[in-house]
């Protein structure tokens, strides 16, 4: 536990996330310069006067960094945001532009769930799909694509199989058939390659960008989190607790300031209703 303490507090984003957890503000409320935290100087804050440059920073830093350090970068890098449709930093409109920076949006697409699917792309599992349909590589496909799916599940020796993807699965669309209307996704933890159809595509999202929400439960070496007064009604200590502490080496913050401030100024743990009284069926006590 002294170690585990000891890091903490050289770390900027364990310490600064136990703060904020606390209530604690982490500066001030009209300072509006860069700020470096920690010993390791692992964590980097932009608190900015207000949401109109959160966007045109996110693009020039996520720019930078895919052109010094290249695609395998993508893999280790993940930008949340609180808000999943509305507003200029919400998911769907990072995605949207960031896949103009990591991709070639030039090349041929599958479009569903308003977004243009190509090969390259980082997705997200959106849902659990019980029954996919796996390939073991490209090759394979390409041999027995002619096949209905259940023809080949009977198949003899049959190469396909059926595996589990589940929620918030991270992977990558590795080959798109443009003719078939197919694509073969190499999703994290399921060995093959997932087949499927543009319909099957309703499960599946870009994963450039992806909520806070989404991404509880990850660990992301790097992380880009970004939040603005437009997610007014979900600022929280919890929320901005939950973003930080996604990130386990390097942390960058691009937020409006005022907005970081509401959050750590609301607590939302205490006003969570669970219904657990009224199913065990018991009246009068004190919350």
């Amino acid at each position: 536990m002294t170690i585990v303490h000891r890091q903490a507090q050289k770390s900027g984003i364990l310490s600064s996330a136990n703060l904020i957890r606390d209530g604690k503000k982490i500066n001030g409320r009209y300072d509006f310069s860069m700020q470096t935290y920690g010993e390791l100087k692992d964590m980097v804050m932009y608190p900015l006067q207000d949401r109109d440059n959160i966007f045109s920073n996110i693009m020039t830093i996520a720019e930078h960094y895919y052109e010094k350090y290249g695609e395998e970068w993508l893999n280790d890098f993940q930008i949340i945001t609180a808000v999943k449709e509305k507003g200029e930093n919400s998911v769907k409109k990072l995605n949207t532009e960031l896949q103009r920076i990591f991709n070639d949006t030039n090349k041929d697409y599958l479009e569903r769930n308003g977004y243009k699917y190509l090969e390259k792309d980082k997705v997200i599992h959106s849902g659990n799909n019980y029954s996919a349909l796996v390939f073991p590589d490209i090759d394979t496909y390409l041999e027995y694509k002619e096949y209905e799916e259940d023809e080949l599940i009977d198949l003899e020796e049959s190469p396909v199989v059926r595996k589990s993807v589940f929620n918030g699965t991270i992977g990558n669309i590795v080959y798109l058939d443009k003719l078939e209307k197919k694509v073969l996704i190499q999703f994290e933890d399921v060995e093959g390659l997932v087949m499927y159809t543009q319909q099957d595509l309703s499960m599946v999202e870009l994963g450039y960008a992806i909520s806070i929400h989404r991404s509880q439960g990850m660990g992301i070496k790097n992380v880009l989190v970004t939040f603005d007064y437009i997610a007014y009604k979900l600022l929280s200590k919890q929320l901005v607790y939950t973003a930080f502490t996604r990130a386990s080496e390097k942390l960058v913050v691009i937020c409006e300031n005022g907005a970081l401030h509401k959050a750590i100024e609301t607590d939302l743990g205490s006003t969570r209703r669970t219904f657990l009284k009224e199913m065990l069926g018991v009246r009068g006590v004190a919350g």
